[in-house]
């Protein structure tokens, strides 16, 4: 081979090994970085009425009150098919060991990846700004929306039941 393709191969696999070291960089910051603040203030279309408003909890004080008896069950995958969650006031999803619900074994989970809470007496589910999204009923989460019995949650890989 020409020493100047040889010479510009070099300099080719030296930029690829830069943008491969920016993407992993760029994963592990999503990853890590924490949004306290920067939860959405506007409620979807289909549940907005004249005076609703959204606004974030000004307090993040954990109780592990439970929320008129709802559950999240598991669906999918099969090898925990049927694992029953109670939902309290604030409960977090992830793979995290402090999260409410623990998804250790689905790596397309984020540490922090989703979060159920009662505003209005109402359940609602948010996105905590994860890398793969969270779905209610098949549609990708872009703002926080209300759930009930019989929605269907997939995060990750897990797919999970909204029931009484």
């Amino acid at each position: 081979m020409p020493q100047s393709l040889l010479e510009i191969l070099k300099y080719f696999l030296i930029a690829l090994l830069w943008l491969f070291f920016l993407r992993v960089t760029r994963a592990v910051w999503a990853e890590v970085k924490m949004t306290d603040t920067n939860v959405a203030s506007v409620v979807p279309e289909r549940s907005r009425s004249p005076k609703a408003t959204f606004s974030a909890p000004t307090t993040t004080t954990y109780t592990s009150k439970p929320i008129k008896g709802m559950k999240l069950k598991i669906l999918e995958p099969s090898s925990q098919k049927n694992q029953v969650f109670t939902l309290e006031n604030e409960t977090t999803i992830g793979r995290s060991m402090g999260c409410t619900i623990p998804l250790q074994n689905d790596t397309y989970v984020s540490h922090q990846h989703a979060r159920i809470f009662q505003r209005d007496a109402k359940l609602w589910l948010e996105d905590t700004n994860s890398t793969n999204g969270t779905f209610l009923n098949g549609e990708k989460l872009s703002s926080p929306a209300i759930i009930k019995k019989g929605d269907r949650v997939k995060i990750g890989e897990t797919l999970f039941e909204v029931i009484k």
